[in-house]
């Protein structure tokens, strides 16, 4: 007795073992092109991320060594010009004392000055603090567990003084890591005619070329032959290019207006 036409059509419609075993086959293969796209897209964002966020460290770094050197001091000043190496420098430089050195009120209000209320006689004294501050820049280095030494980073070093070139008794050279990513600096000097790799005398340099790399420079390599790409700007200095002659004596200034 042959089947009726309503269970062939049953057998028809129903999924055979292979069609399932392919079917499944196929979501899976299409999750794991799913999945490698994304995981790819993810890697290129993360990529892309850190590259963009080294340059900007990169960027700002230069943008603060910018600030720092058009406001460097000449040699008269403190005696001391730009003493500066093809992997650092050192200069001082003027700047503004911090806010709280600063009065909150207008003079003879409240501050305890002559003339005034007197509300402010309890407060706090503020030292007053130097508008000079020596800036250095240079690699960090430090020893790794086979005892090498290895570039840790781009340090900037700063104290604030009068008078003094060197560190003063109780005065501390503060020392911050501006980045770790920054594992290579080379400084060159502008001496009018050509740039020269290293710095030392009594007037500043017509400018600075700054070269930053995010790869440390080989043992046997020499900075002109550093093959990696550098983020680099060159820094006019605007008291720099002139001879700075040598401070006059005290008591000497009788003489000036003859």
């Amino acid at each position: 007795m042959s089947a009726s036409p309503t269970a062939r059509a049953r057998r028809r419609g129903a999924f055979t073992l292979l069609e399932v075993v392919l079917a499944v086959a196929l979501v899976v293969l299409l999750s794991g092109v799913v999945y490698l796209i994304y995981d790819h897209a993810l890697g290129v964002r993360a990529t892309l991320h850190r590259q963009a966020t080294t340059a900007l460290a990169q960027r700002r770094i230069l943008e603060m060594m910018t600030a720092d050197l058009t406001s460097a001091l000449p040699f008269s000043t403190l005696q001391m010009g730009l003493e500066g190496q093809t992997d650092s420098l050192q200069f001082a430089r003027t700047m503004l004392p911090s806010r709280a050195v600063f009065a909150a009120e207008p003079f003879g209000g409240g501050l305890g000055a002559p003339g005034g209320s007197g509300e402010g006689q309890d407060r706090p004294v503020v030292e007053p603090q130097a508008d000079v501050e020596l800036v250095g820049y240079r690699l960090r280095l430090e020893e790794d567990e086979e005892g090498q030494m290895q570039v840790v980073g781009l340090e900037r070093t700063t104290q604030r003084t009068v008078l003094a070139t060197t560190a003063e008794e109780g005065q501390e050279i503060q020392a911050v890591l501006l980045s770790e990513a920054v594992k290579f600096l080379r400084v060159q000097y502008w001496d009018g005619q050509a740039w020269v790799e290293s710095w030392s005398g009594r007037s500043l340099p017509a400018a600075v070329r700054i070269d930053l790399g995010l790869e440390p420079l080989g043992e046997e390599e020499s900075p002109e032959e550093y093959p990696h790409e550098t983020m680099w700007r060159v820094i006019a200095l605007p008291t720099g290019g002139t001879p700075q002659p040598a401070a006059r004596p005290a008591g000497t200034g009788a003489e000036a207006g003859r």
